[in-house]
């Protein structure tokens, strides 16, 4: 206890709580201590039963019994006094060897270790790289790993391909910079998907060649998206009138790093603002064409009187990244408890169907490539 105390001075005041009304709950402590008052009373009055092996000084085991007097444990190892039901007893602890037991103990779990293969203990890593993730990565990437479960220590998936709208709030630009481009990286060079970037500002650092960082790479990244939506569309429309089997389209997913500064943009150009409006409020899913919009949290009142904000995007299956600002903003999005939401730049919350599990968030470094 008193190494604990030294390393997690923060958490010693939850342990009279704890100890107290844990039983209740199934959860119970055993605590050891190298002396009787190594345990503040706080805590130790929480004990129901206590242990005494051998002490220096034979007025240690006093607080055992009022009669610890008449007992005294003999000066053997292992031996020691227990109080079972208002009575003191002394015991004697079994030895599992004649020989050294500590070296006795180091060989037979060395002799056990190469017989049975034990998985690790799972870890939160410094940093979610590639390799923590690869495990994880499809093909098609019909789910993405977004980070490590800090609960379960599990890799924690999201599909862009379940909506056709999917949107990705942060506290603040910026500050997110390193998740979002491990994400686009995941995106990189695969054949299967056709990604565009429109990323006014050139904010992130993304080696792609559909990376649109300015208002007309923007307006012909909007182009190219549309004109395929229309004839995705179209298409579809003339082989259900026939009754004819619908194509498996090559995946399509347009990324947009903040729709606000992207409007802002564009405001001077109808066309780019019409077709804009036309991929998001009638795209579709089974276009096999997605949106993922990475946007700052302040930002939300720019975006939320849209129609197609409020007909395609299902707030129960979000990502958020960043400590809580406001519950305003937060019940925008999600009823999830303002309690949960808060943590710092490296962590997130993957929040599936209105739960939310809060996630070290994947950091690619610059070496690294999806």
């Amino acid at each position: 206890y008193e190494l604990f105390k030294e390393s997690y001075e923060e958490q010693e005041d939850i342990l009279p709580f704890l100890t107290r009304a844990g039983s209740r709950y199934g959860l119970y402590f055993v605590v050891t201590s190298s002396s009787t008052s190594g345990v503040g009373s706080r805590v130790s009055q929480n004990f129901k039963q206590q242990i005494f092996l051998q002490q220096k000084d034979d007025l240690d085991y006093a607080s055992l019994s009022s009669t610890f007097e008449k007992l005294i444990p003999a000066k053997l190892k292992g031996r020691g006094l227990v109080n079972i039901n208002d009575s003191v007893y002394e015991f004697q602890t079994a030895h599992v060897t004649k020989e050294d037991e500590q070296s006795y103990i180091r060989d037979y779990c060395s002799k056990i270790k190469s017989i049975f293969k034990t998985k690790k203990i799972p870890l939160l890593p410094e940093r979610v790289t590639i390799d923590t993730v690869r495990g994880y990565i499809s093909d098609d990437l019909s789910v993405v790993p977004i980070g490590i479960d800090t609960d379960s220590l599990d890799v924690t998936t999201y599909s862009f391909d379940e909506n056709f709208l999917n949107i990705i709030f942060r506290q603040t630009s910026g500050t997110y910079n390193k998740f979002v481009e491990s994400i686009l990286k995941l995106y990189k060079n695969n054949d299967l998907i056709d990604s565009y970037i429109l990323d006014i500002g050139n904010h992130l650092k993304v080696d792609n060649n559909n990376h649109a960082v300015n208002a007309n790479e923007c307006k012909k990244m909007l182009h190219i998206v549309q004109e395929e939506n229309k004839l995705r569309n179209n298409t579809i429309k003339t082989l259900e009138e026939e009754n004819k089997e619908i194509p498996n389209y090559k995946k399509l997913i347009l990324f947009i790093n903040s729709y606000s500064d992207l409007i802002n943009a564009i405001e001077d150009d109808d066309i780019a603002r019409q077709e804009l409006e036309v991929i998001l409020n009638r795209g579709q899913k089974r276009y096999n064409i997605n949106v993922v919009i990475f946007e700052d949290i302040k930002k939300i009142d720019d975006i939320r009187a849209e129609d197609w904000y409020k007909q395609k995007f299902d707030n129960s299956n979000t990502i958020w990244l960043g400590n809580l600002i406001d519950d305003y903003y937060v019940n925008l999005i999600t009823n999830t408890p303002r309690a949960i939401m808060d943590s710092n730049n490296e962590y997130g919350f993957v929040i599936k169907n209105g739960k939310p599990v809060r996630v070290k968030l994947l950091n690619l470094g610059d070496d690294e490539n999806g």
